[in-house]
């Protein structure tokens, strides 16, 4: 028989501000190279689930995107990967809300 793991939502979302602080840290002294999560999780102890919620809330002091190598500070960024991370981040805005009006159409037709 299999046994259904459990995991737990709410932990994963706690953060704390030092941790936050702690990541933006790590990542300034790293320098200009991406860090991946597998690393950052060698690193610090938070896994990637915690740190996509650290950087979403560094008020981008971290940069990453879908599709982006890794993390890195802001202050080690060019031009050319800001706009790319930034591009990047717009594609899934436009993808999300397509996929949210087609939910919402196929709910009209079901419930409507």
């Amino acid at each position: 028989m299999n046994e259904q793991r459990h995991f737990d939502f709410a932990a994963a979302s706690v953060v704390e501000a030092s941790e936050v602080d702690a990541l933006c840290l790590y990542l300034l002294n790293r320098g200009a190279e991406w860090t991946t999560a597998k690393e950052l999780e060698a690193a610090l102890g938070f896994n990637d689930r915690k740190v996509r919620k650290l950087k979403s809330l560094s008020r981008n002091r971290i940069v990453s995107a879908p599709g982006c190598p890794g993390y890195k500070h802001f202050q080690h960024c060019t031009v050319a990967e800001i706009n790319e991370a930034a591009a990047r981040r717009l594609s899934q805005i436009r993808a999300m809300g397509s996929d949210y009006i087609a939910l919402r159409k196929l709910a009209h037709s079901l419930l409507g």
